[in-house]
């Protein structure tokens, strides 16, 4: 039947040429190797996350763009998971080398392409950037464990200290008088900032409060000449 031929043809067109369009224009890597590790095709999303051509791409191995220790898992997995099973896929977070030699975290979701027959024939891998994540992660358990380390160190200065009852210096482990400052400078990384309490400002500017003991209002102070 030409016709119902024709239809097949013209459906298996619009398909690819969708693929092709998705493929071109996704804002994910997407890349088609064999099943030997062969980069066959790397579409410009991976091209620029990585750094290298679509001819380039073409010359390179999974391996040459991944971390061995990582690739054996890798391979474990898609023969324990993809092969034994067609309509399974693979999903990992993994590093991978750019080609001025840094290396990029991406989330990795593979599913095996197979022919007519249910053989494996090629994998394809769709690959995301997850370097801001994974920046944003560490920066996370960098702020973590120093404030874990300044709270230990308030637990610390939390127990006993010596203080003297004149000049409140404190006196450390080592039997020397440090200025309450200095100290908490040095062992809890506070850094202080000056003010004066209601109580000492009362006794150290009497002039500044009535009988009541409340602060005067501030006046306006005026002269023969006008107002100053």
């Amino acid at each position: 039947d030409i016709t119902e031929q024709k239809k097949i043809e013209l459906e298996l067109r619009h398909s690819e040429a969708r693929f092709r369009a998705i493929y071109e224009r996704a804002g994910i890597g997407i890349a088609i190797a064999d099943m030997h590790g062969h980069i066959l095709e790397a579409n410009p999303a991976l091209q620029h996350m990585l750094g290298y051509s679509a001819a380039e791409f073409q010359k390179l191995t999974l391996d040459e763009i991944s971390k061995e220790e990582e690739m054996i898992e890798e391979r474990r997995n898609i023969s324990r998971i993809l092969l034994s099973n067609p309509k399974a896929s693979y999903s990992t977070e993994k590093q991978y080398r750019r080609k001025n030699g840094t290396m990029l975290w991406g989330h990795l979701t593979i599913t095996v392409m197979r022919d007519d027959h249910g053989a494996p024939r090629y994998g394809l891998g769709i690959i995301e950037d997850m370097s801001e994540r994974k920046a944003a992660e560490e920066e996370r358990e960098r702020l973590i464990t120093n404030l874990q380390e300044a709270l230990a160190d308030v637990r610390t200065l939390g127990g006993l200290l010596p203080i003297c009852s004149s000049c409140k210096r404190i006196r450390d482990d080592k039997g020397y008088w440090n200025l309450l400052e200095k100290y908490l400078t040095e062992n809890a990384g506070v850094t202080l900032s000056h003010g004066i309490c209601p109580d000492c400002e009362r006794k150290l500017y009497p002039h500044l409060y009535d009988d009541s003991g409340e602060r005067k209002k501030r006046q306006k102070h005026t002269s023969a000449g006008g107002s100053a």
